[in-house]
C-alpha cells in the first residue's frame, strides 16, 4: 500500500549518515520511503525517524 502522494522512494544504506538524512527529506514531503540497511538492528533507528 502506498500512502501520501502515491510516490515511493527506495533509499539504500539508510541506517547512517547521508543515507539516513536523504531518507528523511522525501518522507517529510509525503513520499512513502522504503529503507534498505545491511543490518536490521542498525536500520531500526532510521525507520523510526
Amino acid at each position: 500500500m502506498v500512502a501520501g502522494n502515491g510516490r515511493v522512494v527506495l533509499i539504500t544504506g539508510a541506517n547512517k549518515g547521508l543515507g539516513m538524512e536523504i531518507g528523511r527529506q522525501p518522507g517529510a514531503l509525503g513520499y512513502t520511503v522504503v529503507l534498505g540497511a545491511g543490518d536490521e538492528e542498525a536500520g531500526n533507528p532510521a525507520a523510526r525517524n
